[in-house]
Order: structure tokens, then sequence, then C-alpha cells
């Protein structure tokens, strides 16, 4: 007999996984559904993403081949937030390209 796989979707800007039982949306990271209280996925100690896109060379890539530098986001010279930027951590060009890389190169004069 098949598993039911959990759907993720988007809410309020953050994965979430739809519980396959009650349709409930439950934390990514949950393993029983919040309302429920049955099984919404197995855990394999990883998250249900299998590649990311890398932000310097946008090559979609395996897990275990994207890293994340957080930097801050300044303005005026005040820090207003943060940017995650992922790069491949087994290419010296996506490396070299996330020291330097910004989501808000414009603003960050």
């Amino acid at each position: 007999m098949g598993e039911t796989k959990p759907e993720i979707i988007i809410e309020n800007g953050r994965p979430v996984i739809k519980c396959p039982h009650c349709g409930r949306n439950t934390p990514l990271d949950s393993v029983i559904c919040v309302k429920c209280g049955r099984v919404v996925r197995r855990v394999t100690g990883k998250l249900p993403f299998d590649t990311w896109k890398c932000h310097i060379c946008g090559e979609e890539r395996p897990d275990e081949r994207i890293s994340v530098v957080t930097k801050p986001l300044v303005i005026n010279g005040q820090t207003v937030g943060d940017q995650n930027i992922r790069y491949c951590n087994d290419r010296p060009a996506c490396i070299e390209g996330a020291k330097e890389f910004s989501f808000f190169k414009e603003v960050m004069k």
C-alpha cells in the first residue's frame, strides 16, 4: 500500500505541509499534524527539498552543493534587515560571486 506524500505549499511567505489526512496546513518541520494528530511525513533527516537554485550562477543544484551566506541589508547607513544568498559551495566562481552579491545593489550605496 503506497504512502500519501504531503503537499508543500507557501503560506505567508513560508513553506508549510498540507496534511494529506485532514487538509490543515502544518509547519514544515512537523512530523504530526497539529489538528488530527496523524503522521504528515516520515523523518528522513532532511527537509523535503532536494535542490536549490544558486543565486550566483542560476543553476538548480543538489542540497549538499548549496551553501548560504547571510549579509546585512544596509540603507543610508542603517541595517534594516538581512539577505540570505545561496551559492554553489563547490564552484570557485560562485563562492567568490557570493562575496559581492546583493539583491539590493542599488540601495546599498
